[in-house]
């Protein structure tokens, strides 16, 4: 593609028809942080992790940015059969393992305007709680739409809109939700949490604690999803209806709470 052509850049509900690509170059609105969020995105670079777009700068307004055009396959609904494979899963949980090692190493800015939205309560500073020094940067957005696959493998993330500070398995707990099914329609859901959890690389302690964090995760989307709602938002509203509308959190929650115990064994059990 030339420099001169202009493709947009489908996936996601928030910037709609507002994502082009112009050559190797993207081009998406900006949040106010932008510039705090581009200097993350380059000390990650430098810490090693090639896996997200390089900031290439932003309009004389501040509106819009640019980033480097990542080649590959990013999975839109419905999702193609290979992007849901546990090949594909794991992959996806081997780059994020990837992306909090570099996080880890970086220092956390308390000072900046995160997005709260969908961030961990538990690192929120106004919530009384003691600052945890394990908090990193969490993408906090790890789903289909927003991975970069070459030749099946999770090769890079993007669309680092929602970073905020949290813990390192608030990011897998929110990924999980996004990529198994938890509602009971799978009947290999423990599975696919199990595979998540091992190519990830979770410790004992943190596979016994994934499926609360699991259900912290699906309060806080749930009270993110009410708000938009309420707020007329017509994105999350049509989101809504055709998900399935309340029913459908109601059974997702419900069906978190009911398993909480099966699911957690599972992620337990010594692999055969």
């Amino acid at each position: 593609m030339s420099e001169d052509e202009e493709e947009i850049l489908h996936g996601g509900m928030t910037n709609v028809g507002a994502v082009v690509r112009r050559g190797d170059t993207v081009e998406r609105p900006a949040l106010p942080h932008a510039p705090v969020l581009h200097a993350h995105l380059r000390a990650l670079a430098a810490a090693g992790f090639d896996g997200a777009p390089t900031p290439l700068g932003t309009s004389e307004d501040g509106l819009r940015e640019r980033l480097s055009y990542l080649p590959g396959d990013v999975p839109l609904p419905p999702f193609p059969s290979w992007a849901l494979t546990d090949e594909a899963l794991h992959s996806v949980a081997v780059l994020l393992r990837r992306l909090h090692r570099a996080s880890a190493s970086l220092p956390v800015d308390r000072t900046v305007r995160w997005p709260a939205e969908l961030a961990d309560p538990e690192a929120d500073p106004e919530a009384g709680s003691e600052p945890d020094t394990a908090l990193i940067l969490c993408h906090n957005d790890i789903c289909p739409e927003n991975v970069v696959f070459r030749e099946g493998r999770a090769a890079a993330f993007i669309d680092f809109d929602l970073t905020a500070p949290g813990r390192p398995l608030w990011d897998v707990a929110t990924t999980a939700r996004y990529w198994v099914r938890l509602s009971g329609e799978d009947p290999g859901a423990a599975h696919r949490l199990r595979v998540l959890a091992d190519g990830y690389g979770l410790t004992a302690e943190e596979r016994a604690g994934l499926v609360p964090a699991i259900e912290q995760a699906a309060a806080a989307a749930r009270a993110f999803t009410e708000r938009r709602v309420r707020d007329g938002s017509p994105v999350h509203v049509r989101a809504l209806a055709d998900r399935g509308g309340w029913e459908r959190w109601d059974r997702h929650q419900a069906w978190l709470a009911a398993n909480r115990a099966v699911l957690t064994e599972r992620l337990l059990r010594e692999q055969r």
